[in-house]
């Protein structure tokens, strides 16, 4: 699972909404989440350092959009966040099916849409090759 952390540049990786401009390849950066009201948090340490980590991802992840397509602020986003934030939700793609040789079962799996921005390339070929 991808740690999302405030201010963490990230991309989406799923066409969501490509006309609000939530788009595969479209840039941003994490505002903040909302998790599940029933969760658990583990205490862990890290080179001495305390974390809590969730139980279960969040429901919502607030991406502000670099590049924002839309006029209106999102009614669901807190009023904490820029104009420019939108709502990330989960999916679920297809079950997978995991065969062992005496049993055959399901796996459902949930994921946010987004991946670290730092694995993005900002500017296309074509762009280089024009300032050269």
């Amino acid at each position: 699972m991808l740690p999302v952390l405030p201010s963490l540049p990230v991309h989406i990786t799923q066409n969501i909404a490509p006309k609000l401009g939530q788009a595969i390849g479209s840039t941003g950066t994490v505002g903040g989440y909302q998790f599940p009201k029933i969760k658990i948090f583990k205490p862990l340490s890290f080179q001495k350092c305390p974390l809590r980590l969730s139980s279960k991802p969040p429901e919502i992840v607030y991406m502000s959009v670099d590049r924002a397509r839309f006029k209106n602020r999102f009614p669901c986003v807190p009023e904490r966040f820029p104009d420019s934030t939108v709502p990330i939700l989960p999916f679920s793609p297809t079950k997978q099916i995991v065969s062992l040789p005496n049993r055959k079962f399901s796996v459902k799996t949930t994921q946010i849409p987004l991946a670290p921005g730092y694995l993005t390339q900002r500017t296309s070929f074509k762009e280089k090759r024009a300032k050269q």
